[in-house]
């Protein structure tokens, strides 16, 4: 009886996992800070680069779904404008990369090296996989990976929540790499 109980206990508790978009491999690099982005994509345009269409939406159609997608979730730090086509506002030694069902041997590190030449993926999977990365040049300011069990396309909200994860994850509030009061933005307000 206790046998039965765990089980169904279990199966409940990981049933609502399924399908639910996830994100790991989380790199924030000791340059990056909250400072650097507001510098290079702070309330400006950031040039946006991507690899690989899992919907096989078209590279154009998927790419400006992508630009909608990601306004819905601007970085904590501040606003930025997510672009494919940087205007004058934009620093292009910034930009952010997504790389859509990447080889299981690929390495983040390798979102930002120019000339981008990235594999081009392997096609829509399942689960969907993804990888992105802030860089500086052709160096990594962070780099996350992340996953979702199924999405349907671009209108899906599993997928917006993923990428709005992703974002989360691309920007975040402080460097745990640097001393910096455990992450209290404001050390008077946090004791």
């Amino acid at each position: 009886m206790r046998a039965i109980a765990l089980l169904l206990v279990l199966t409940f508790s990981l049933g609502g996992c399924v399908g639910a978009p996830r994100t790991y491999g989380e790199t924030v690099r000791s340059p990056y800070s909250p400072t650097e982005f507001g510098f290079g994509a702070g309330r400006r345009d950031l040039w946006t680069q991507f690899r690989g269409d899992p919907f096989d939406l078209g590279d154009e159609v998927f790419q400006a779904r992508m630009i909608e997608i990601l306004a819905q979730h601007p970085p904590k730090p501040q606003p930025t404008n997510f672009t494919t086509s940087p205007g004058d506002s934009a620093d292009t030694d910034y930009r952010v990369v997504f790389l859509f069902d990447p080889p299981r041997s690929f390495l983040n590190g390798d979102l930002c090296r120019l000339p981008l030449r990235l594999p081009k993926g392997e096609g829509a999977t399942k689960p969907l996989n993804a990888a992105a990365a802030f860089c500086r040049n052709q160096g990594v300011l962070t780099a996350v990976r992340g996953s979702l069990d199924l999405a349907a396309g671009t209108d899906d909200p599993a997928f917006n929540a993923l990428i709005g994860q992703m974002v989360d994850d691309l920007f975040p509030n402080f460097n745990p790499n640097q001393d910096n009061d455990d992450g209290c933005l404001i050390p008077t307000r946090c004791r």
